[in-house]
């Protein structure tokens, strides 16, 4: 079983070795992150189970390239937020959420039914009064519950596990705008909140084909 110590040792050693290097013997391991070697080998056989480092014989334990990790594992998406590979890793995240939000869209304006129309609207106008009051951790939590919203009611429920894959992309893009909080609530005054308010309006109207075309366009933006 996993327990609390183990899964962060194991986002120490993802986060703390790059990706093609060589991990140092147990020993050396275990010192250096102040861990038992017990609890050292159950955090290499997760990591091991997940892809993310492997042995050979001639050239010992290595941790993984990021272009051959599973993205999809929600580990490995908790693990990589804050990590020194997150900015090259957004542009591949947000070109994949292109090939499968729109289509979600598409199902969401086809089958969303009359009460989730109305949580919907409610989850906008939350999301209009937080950008109008310039609150950041609300223009967030509103923007992902916006999303979640569109994903959840696509009526294929073998799509609800890129829930917590586009999460972690709106995230990384919120994240990757802190910095310029200014330019940032400009943006949602000036575009971000009007795309968001045609995309609800495309799916209250159970217009699928332009749901999808808004969905494009306001992902477009993010690249």
């Amino acid at each position: 079983m996993q327990t609390d110590s183990t899964y962060l040792l194991c986002k120490k050693i993802f986060r703390g070795n790059k990706q093609g290097s060589k991990l140092v013997n147990e020993n050396l391991l275990a010192i250096k992150y102040g861990v038992s070697r017990a609890s050292l080998r159950e955090a290499l056989k997760i990591l091991k189970s997940k892809g993310i480092i492997k042995s050979k014989q001639k050239t010992g334990t290595v941790i993984e390239k990021y272009e051959n990790l599973n993205f999809f594992d929600r580990d490995i998406l908790a693990w990589s937020k804050g990590s020194k590979y997150a900015e090259n890793l957004r542009k591949y995240f947000i070109e994949t959420r292109l090939i499968f939000e729109p289509e979600i869209t598409y199902l969401c304006a086809k089958h969303i039914d009359s009460k989730s129309k109305k949580e919907l609207n409610l989850i906008f106008n939350s999301l209009k009064n937080s950008v109008k009051k310039k609150d950041m951790k609300k223009i967030i939590s509103n923007d992902l519950a916006f999303h979640r919203k569109i994903i959840l009611n696509c009526g294929n429920p073998i799509l609800y596990p890129l829930l917590e894959f586009i999460n972690h992309v709106l995230e990384l893009n919120f994240t990757a705008n802190q910095n310029e909080q200014k330019n940032y609530f400009l943006g949602w005054e000036k575009k971000y909140l009007k795309q968001h308010e045609d995309l609800k309006n495309y799916i209250l109207k159970n217009k699928p084909l332009k749901a999808k075309n808004k969905m494009i366009s306001l992902i477009y933006e993010n690249i």
